[in-house]
Protein backbone atom coordinates (compact mmCIF):
# COMPACT_ATOMS: atom_id res chain seq x y z
CA UNK A 1 0.00 0.00 0.00
CA UNK A 2 2.77 2.13 1.07
CA UNK A 3 4.69 1.66 -2.54
CA UNK A 4 1.26 2.21 -4.65
CA UNK A 5 0.44 5.88 -2.33
CA UNK A 6 3.61 6.97 -3.14
CA UNK A 7 4.37 5.93 -6.97
CA UNK A 8 1.90 8.70 -8.26
CA UNK A 9 4.29 11.57 -8.67
CA UNK A 10 1.69 14.03 -7.02
CA UNK A 11 1.85 12.03 -4.09
CA UNK A 12 5.17 12.25 -4.12
CA UNK A 13 5.60 15.84 -4.72
CA UNK A 14 3.14 16.01 -1.49
CA UNK A 15 5.30 13.83 0.72
CA UNK A 16 8.70 15.84 -0.70
CA UNK A 17 6.85 19.77 0.25
CA UNK A 18 6.20 18.22 3.56
CA UNK A 19 9.64 16.65 4.16
CA UNK A 20 11.06 19.85 3.21
CA UNK A 21 7.99 22.32 4.38
CA UNK A 22 6.85 21.05 7.47
CA UNK A 23 3.30 20.40 8.39
CA UNK A 24 1.47 21.94 6.00
CA UNK A 25 -2.28 23.42 5.35
CA UNK A 26 -4.43 21.19 2.75
CA UNK A 27 -4.91 24.99 0.93
CA UNK A 28 -1.00 25.55 1.15
CA UNK A 29 -0.12 22.19 -0.56
CA UNK A 30 -2.61 22.73 -3.05
CA UNK A 31 -1.51 25.74 -4.73
CA UNK A 32 1.55 23.97 -5.43
CA UNK A 33 -0.58 22.28 -8.26
CA UNK A 34 -2.32 23.02 -11.35
CA UNK A 35 -5.07 20.30 -10.09
CA UNK A 36 -8.03 21.50 -7.78
CA UNK A 37 -8.41 21.48 -4.04
CA UNK A 38 -10.59 18.39 -3.90
CA UNK A 39 -8.00 16.08 -6.47
CA UNK A 40 -5.53 17.44 -4.05
CA UNK A 41 -7.17 16.08 -0.89
CA UNK A 42 -8.48 13.05 -2.71
CA UNK A 43 -4.52 12.24 -3.24
CA UNK A 44 -3.66 13.70 0.28
CA UNK A 45 -6.18 11.04 1.90
CA UNK A 46 -4.60 7.69 -0.03
CA UNK A 47 -1.58 9.30 1.99
CA UNK A 48 -3.62 8.87 5.12
CA UNK A 49 -4.40 5.38 4.57
CA UNK A 50 -1.15 4.25 3.67
CA UNK A 51 0.42 6.20 7.09
CA UNK A 52 2.52 8.24 4.54
CA UNK A 53 0.71 11.14 6.47
CA UNK A 54 -1.14 12.12 9.14
CA UNK A 55 -3.71 14.99 9.87
CA UNK A 56 -4.05 16.93 12.91
CA UNK A 57 -6.53 19.91 13.73
CA UNK A 58 -5.91 23.26 15.06
CA UNK A 59 -9.03 25.40 15.36
CA UNK A 60 -10.82 25.07 11.98
CA UNK A 61 -7.37 24.38 9.74
CA UNK A 62 -5.99 20.68 8.78
CA UNK A 63 -2.55 20.18 9.11
CA UNK A 64 -1.08 17.46 7.07
CA UNK A 65 2.20 16.05 8.81
CA UNK A 66 5.03 13.92 7.28
CA UNK A 67 5.07 10.38 8.72
CA UNK A 68 8.38 8.94 8.20
CA UNK A 69 8.32 5.67 9.45
CA UNK A 70 6.46 3.63 6.75
CA UNK A 71 9.33 5.31 4.43
CA UNK A 72 11.73 3.62 6.60
CA UNK A 73 10.65 1.08 5.90
CA UNK A 74 10.30 0.42 2.60
CA UNK A 75 14.23 2.11 2.37
CA UNK A 76 15.12 -1.11 4.70
CA UNK A 77 13.39 -3.45 2.48
CA UNK A 78 15.36 -1.67 -0.48
CA UNK A 79 18.13 -1.73 1.05
CA UNK A 80 17.97 -5.38 1.62
CA UNK A 81 17.68 -5.65 -1.94
CA UNK A 82 20.61 -4.24 -2.93
CA UNK A 83 22.65 -5.97 -0.43
CA UNK A 84 21.72 -9.49 -2.34
CA UNK A 85 22.83 -7.86 -5.93
CA UNK A 86 25.70 -6.13 -4.41
CA UNK A 87 26.35 -10.18 -2.97
CA UNK A 88 25.56 -11.63 -6.25
CA UNK A 89 27.56 -9.11 -8.51
CA UNK A 90 30.09 -9.74 -5.63
CA UNK A 91 30.23 -13.43 -6.44
CA UNK A 92 29.58 -12.73 -10.33
CA UNK A 93 32.68 -10.49 -10.23
CA UNK A 94 34.92 -13.24 -8.17
CA UNK A 95 33.81 -16.01 -10.81
CA UNK A 96 34.82 -13.57 -13.77
CA UNK A 97 38.28 -13.10 -12.14
CA UNK A 98 38.90 -16.78 -11.90
CA UNK A 99 37.86 -17.51 -14.90
CA UNK A 100 39.75 -15.50 -17.90
CA UNK A 101 38.62 -17.29 -20.65
CA UNK A 102 35.30 -15.25 -19.72
CA UNK A 103 36.68 -12.13 -20.97
CA UNK A 104 33.64 -11.35 -23.96
CA UNK A 105 30.79 -10.53 -21.79
CA UNK A 106 29.17 -7.64 -21.30
CA UNK A 107 27.44 -6.19 -19.03
CA UNK A 108 24.15 -3.27 -19.80
CA UNK A 109 22.96 -1.59 -16.92
CA UNK A 110 19.85 1.00 -17.97
CA UNK A 111 18.94 3.63 -16.10
CA UNK A 112 16.97 6.54 -16.78
CA UNK A 113 17.79 10.21 -15.00
CA UNK A 114 15.58 13.06 -14.09
CA UNK A 115 18.02 15.39 -15.63
CA UNK A 116 18.44 16.76 -19.37
CA UNK A 117 20.85 14.83 -21.88
CA UNK A 118 23.24 17.78 -21.70
CA UNK A 119 23.76 17.59 -17.63
CA UNK A 120 24.22 13.68 -18.27
CA UNK A 121 26.51 13.93 -21.04
CA UNK A 122 28.23 16.68 -19.33
CA UNK A 123 28.39 14.88 -15.89
CA UNK A 124 31.22 12.78 -17.66
CA UNK A 125 33.24 15.24 -19.13
CA UNK A 126 32.87 18.05 -16.09
CA UNK A 127 35.85 17.07 -13.03
CA UNK A 128 34.36 18.91 -10.74
CA UNK A 129 30.83 17.32 -11.40
CA UNK A 130 32.54 14.00 -11.64
CA UNK A 131 34.11 14.54 -8.01
CA UNK A 132 30.66 15.12 -6.69
CA UNK A 133 28.91 12.15 -8.12
CA UNK A 134 31.16 8.92 -9.18
CA UNK A 135 32.04 7.94 -5.47
CA UNK A 136 30.49 5.04 -4.85
CA UNK A 137 29.55 5.33 -1.13
CA UNK A 138 29.67 7.66 1.92
CA UNK A 139 32.47 6.14 3.23
CA UNK A 140 34.45 7.05 0.48
CA UNK A 141 35.49 10.50 -1.26
CA UNK A 142 36.94 11.84 -4.68
CA UNK A 143 40.51 13.53 -3.59
CA UNK A 144 40.98 14.37 -7.34
CA UNK A 145 39.18 14.44 -11.02
CA UNK A 146 40.89 15.62 -13.86
CA UNK A 147 39.08 15.31 -17.68
CA UNK A 148 40.70 15.93 -21.22
CA UNK A 149 37.01 16.26 -22.89
CA UNK A 150 38.00 14.78 -26.26
CA UNK A 151 37.91 11.81 -28.34
CA UNK A 152 41.09 9.89 -27.27
CA UNK A 153 41.67 12.31 -24.00
CA UNK A 154 41.65 10.47 -20.85
CA UNK A 155 40.27 11.10 -17.74
CA UNK A 156 41.42 10.24 -13.96
CA UNK A 157 39.43 10.09 -10.79
CA UNK A 158 41.11 9.13 -7.55
CA UNK A 159 38.77 7.43 -4.76
CA UNK A 160 39.47 7.63 -1.47
CA UNK A 161 38.55 5.36 1.26
CA UNK A 162 40.75 2.65 3.09
CA UNK A 163 42.66 2.68 0.58
CA UNK A 164 43.46 4.78 -2.70
CA UNK A 165 41.46 3.34 -5.87
CA UNK A 166 42.39 5.25 -9.22
CA UNK A 167 39.69 5.00 -11.63
CA UNK A 168 40.91 6.11 -15.11
CA UNK A 169 39.94 5.63 -18.88
CA UNK A 170 39.78 7.00 -22.42
CA UNK A 171 36.88 9.09 -24.38
CA UNK A 172 36.24 6.64 -27.25
CA UNK A 173 32.86 8.59 -28.67
CA UNK A 174 32.14 12.14 -27.96
CA UNK A 175 28.42 12.69 -29.72
CA UNK A 176 27.13 15.70 -27.61
CA UNK A 177 24.11 15.47 -25.75
CA UNK A 178 23.24 12.08 -27.42
CA UNK A 179 26.25 9.46 -27.04
CA UNK A 180 29.18 8.68 -24.87
CA UNK A 181 31.69 5.89 -24.91
CA UNK A 182 34.59 5.93 -22.73
CA UNK A 183 37.04 2.85 -21.42
CA UNK A 184 37.05 2.01 -17.81
CA UNK A 185 40.28 1.32 -16.00
CA UNK A 186 40.06 0.14 -12.31
CA UNK A 187 41.89 -1.73 -9.81
CA UNK A 188 39.85 -4.62 -10.58
CA UNK A 189 38.85 -4.20 -14.00
CA UNK A 190 39.53 -6.47 -16.76
CA UNK A 191 41.48 -5.34 -19.88
CA UNK A 192 39.25 -3.38 -22.45
CA UNK A 193 36.70 -2.47 -20.19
Amino acid sequence: MVLKAAGDPTRRAILSHLAQEGPSRVTDIAVRFDISLNAVSKHIMVLERAGLVSRRTQWREHLIELQTAPLAEVDRWFQQLRSIWELRLDALEAHLAKDKSMTDLTLTCRRTLKASPQAVYNAWLDPETMRRFISPGPDMHVSEARSDPRIGGRFFVMMQGDKPYPHEGTYLVLEPFSRLALTWEAPWSAPGT
